[in-house]
């Protein structure tokens, strides 16, 4: 669901990729928290139920995706449509030629099958 798989691979594995914008965005998000006071404990137990929260949604998010494919977001839905506008993309789902969903939290995203 993110731009990021866009990025050239170079002659890293997929998995080492990932790998590596994982840990990049998850640091950019954790500055974000501790910046905002989001996060004020950073004792060991927290960190350690930190990581493990973290592995378990790592796990969760692809036995979704194992379940029921990838999903992608508007962005990456106009960039794959050959960088049409968000207008265009409405259209396509109020033509009936694009799937769009909505999640619990009112996300929009669109099955990437």
């Amino acid at each position: 669901m993110s731009d990021s798989i866009d990025r050239p691979q170079g002659d890293k594995s997929t998995a080492e990729n990932w790998r590596e914008r994982v840990l990049d965005g998850v640091g950019r998000r954790l500055d974000q928290m501790m910046a905002s006071k989001e996060v004020t404990n950073f004792s060991g137990e927290s960190e350690r139920a930190t990581v493990n929260a973290m592995a378990d949604a790592v796990l969760a998010a692809n036995r979704i995706n194992d379940r029921l494919g990838a999903f992608y977001t508007t962005d990456r839905v106009r960039k794959v449509l050959g960088g049409i506008s968000r207008q265009a993309v409405s259209e396509r789902v109020r033509n009936n030629r694009l799937l769009r969903v909505t999640t619990a939290d009112g996300v929009v995203l669109f099955p990437a099958f």
